[in-house]
């Protein structure tokens, strides 16, 4: 049976294009993925000689290009390289508040002096404790190969405190080293037959979407659309042919191509063809809804070979297997290939696509040994191969294609929410205005294309994103330097922001849930449906120190009637618990009592105890018969210290929940 891996390496255009061609980053995601992820990832394959797929998206790319190249001008690593005792108070705010974000279990646990910081940021810092935080913030994501292999490495964590300016100039040396081999491993291991390297449009857009948006009335008819239809089939080709040019002048030669976020219709496909892309991928859900239902094989359609993501085995090793032992996860995914086997014969041919560098930072040490045993076992039980190495055989042509994504078979990830039908609003409008585009060499073309990218409309309208201001100021800074670069005044109207702060906070489910009640996020699918509650942009209505506890709410309904509630906080809620009770009250009377190590909800002077689990996150059933009838409820929470209210959300007023779904989103 052949097994096809495509490792999908993808981040949005952060930079900003400020003059000439230089680039202004807001966010340092490309840079610290860069010199762990997208190095861990191909070295593994060249050490195993693993016959997979990298997928690079040329916004990524140029990005990795620019920082190997020391001219990107990034926020957060002038913010790390500056001397500590020359930081102002505003720099210090910025350290303190964004070198923690990262993943405590572990990129700071492992480490006792980052830990031993971590433990203290909300107390005074010295300078030293500056300096030492602005080290672990880089020295925790560095390779996970070369945390074990570097004796530069090693050294450095082993003197774990006490850095020095020289000890964080030679480690910023390390991570751009790092990167420069980045950028030569994977045209390496193209150049040798090792690995296929594919691609996806330039800046990562929705395809469908720019050829004619209205197409996602076809998946989502009930849904809320722009008032406007945005409908430029040039951009579209745009993104495609740029994409495969920047990838020729790089030395890759290109024959497939990931649509962004899986996104395809026939118009889609029908423009790969017309550009020579061989083949392309989707998820198997798109296969579904197209009338066919076997995903474990490719197909045909308009002259392209279409390959069908394995969504449950893609999204085990993306969501799932974080927490496994890695012999235990390895045995659990081989079983599942082999029970496809026995069904479909060694004819089949199982797709797993998912993204490259996400899954990673969730597993114990970069997640090295399960892919090593991945990659061992697979190349020993089974043949792995690229859509490459088998287009010359026959396949099934399909007569449709549904148009739709990898998340739900339609594009509710992108349009069809309010904010994000603002944006595309503002989009079409900013289209009309700018006028003519012509190549991605031309930066205020480009500029204007970076806009069209997914990522900024995937992160409007999810309230629980604490950089969505950021991400929404982006996506506007990119239209405005179009228009600068045209030696243009940037339109006024593109000022105002698309989020809307005095909008409700409070977002409604997408469809039914039945999470697990275990304290923690199992898988990415368990409370993806939910609705949530923003406390982020609340004040807090008391004299507490530092920053808010309680960070916001998931909440969603199965199909019983019982409501499940998940509460995040600034750290673990096992310790936001410590010494504290949550009180959440409902309007009907009814409040829950939930300590870290008990929760009742009391009733009319009657008591019942509730099913929940403290630990990263806080999740509780409450049953149905404990709620009043109807759909709509309100609710109000308090943290309580030392038997006063420490934190209050909202401060006045109540949320307004609702089991109601939105339906179109299902």
């Amino acid at each position: 049976m052949r097994i096809v891996i495509i490792w999908h390496m993808h981040q949005p255009m952060y930079g900003v294009t400020t003059n000439g061609n230089s680039r202004r980053y807001h966010m340092p995601w490309v840079f610290v993925h860069g010199i762990r992820e997208y190095f861990d990832m191909a070295e593994m394959a060249r050490r195993c000689q693993a016959r997979v797929t990298f997928n690079l998206v040329p916004s990524l790319l140029l990005q990795l290009e620019e920082y190997a190249s020391n001219r990107a001008n990034d926020i957060w690593l002038r913010h790390y390289l500056k001397p500590a005792e020359e930081l102002s108070e505003q720099e210090r705010t910025f350290i303190k508040r964004n070198f923690f974000s990262v993943n405590p279990e572990n990129f700071i646990k492992p480490y006792p002096e980052f830990a031993a910081l971590w433990q203290r940021r909300t107390s005074v810092f010295s300078v030293q404790d500056y300096r030492d935080l602005q080290m672990w913030w880089l020295l925790s994501q560095i390779s996970a190969f070369h945390h074990r292999e570097d004796a530069r490495i090693k050294k450095l964590v082993a003197k774990g405190q006490g850095f020095t300016e020289q000890d964080k100039i030679e480690l910023y040396g390390i991570a751009v080293e790092i990167i420069r081999r980045t950028l030569e491993i994977y045209l390496e291991l193209a150049r040798n037959n090792v690995v296929e390297v594919s691609t996806s449009p330039f800046f990562h857009p929705i395809l469908p979407l720019l050829i004619d948006s209205s197409v996602a009335r076809v998946s989502m008819p009930d849904a809320p659309m722009p008032e406007t239809v945005f409908l430029h089939p040039e951009d579209a080709d745009w993104h495609v042919r740029e994409a495969l040019d920047f990838m020729g002048k790089r030395g890759y030669r290109i024959s497939g191509m990931w649509p962004s976020e899986g996104s395809v219709s026939e118009e889609t496909i029908k423009l790969l063809s017309r550009n020579s892309i061989r083949w392309a991928a989707t998820d198997e859900g798109i296969l579904k809804l197209s009338g066919r239902d076997d995903p474990h094989r490719p197909y045909n359609f308009s002259g392209v070979r279409l390959f069908f993501r394995d969504h449950g085995l893609s999204d085990a090793i993306g969501f799932v297997y974080q927490k496994w032992p890695p012999e235990k996860a390895v045995l659990d995914f081989i079983h599942h290939l082999e029970g496809i086997r026995k069904a479909k014969s060694d004819s089949a041919v199982v797709t797993i696509i998912l993204d490259g560098e996400n899954p990673w930072p969730g597993y114990p040490e970069g997640g090295l040994d399960f892919l090593r045993l991945l990659y061992s076992q697979l190349s020993e039980r089974f043949e792995l191969v690229t859509p490459s190495d088998i287009l010359s055989e026959d396949v099934e042509e399909l007569e449709r294609l549904h148009p739709g994504s990898w998340i739900r078979s339609d594009f509710s990830m992108w349009i069809g929410h309010p904010t994000k039908n603002r944006a595309w609003e503002l989009l079409t409008k900013v289209r009309e205005d700018f006028g003519d585009l012509s190549s991605v060499d031309a930066p205020d073309s480009g500029e204007f294309m970076a806009a069209e990218g997914s990522d900024w409309f995937w992160w409007y309208g999810d309230s629980s994103n604490i950089y969505g201001r950021l991400f929404d100021l982006l996506f506007r800074e990119h239209l405005k330097a179009a228009f600068s670069l045209r030696g243009r005044q940037p339109p006024e109207y593109l000022d105002n922001p698309i989020v809307d702060e005095s909008a409700p906070r409070v977002f409604r489910p997408y469809g039914q849930i039945r999470p697990r009640i275990d304290g923690k996020i199992s898988g990415y699918f368990e409370w993806l449906y939910a609705g949530s509650i923003d406390f982020t942009r609340d004040e807090i209505g008391t004299m507490m120190i530092g920053e808010p506890l309680l960070s916001g709410v998931k909440f969603g309904f199965d199909e019983n009637g019982n409501l499940y509630l998940m509460v995040e906080g600034a750290d673990r809620m096992d310790r936001v618990l410590k010494g504290r009770q949550l009180r959440i009250t409902i309007d009907d009377g009814t409040v829950l009592e939930i300590s870290a190590d008990s929760a009742r909800a009391i009733k009319a002077r009657r008591e019942a105890e509730l099913k929940f689990s403290a630990q990263k996150v806080l999740e509780v059933m409450v049953p149905h018969e404990v709620l009043s009838d109807g759909q709509e409820h309100r609710l109000k929470f308090e943290l309580i210290e030392n038997g006063r209210p420490i934190e209050e959300h909202p401060v006045s007023g109540w949320f307004n929940i609702t089991s109601e779904v939105d339906n179109w989103a299902v």
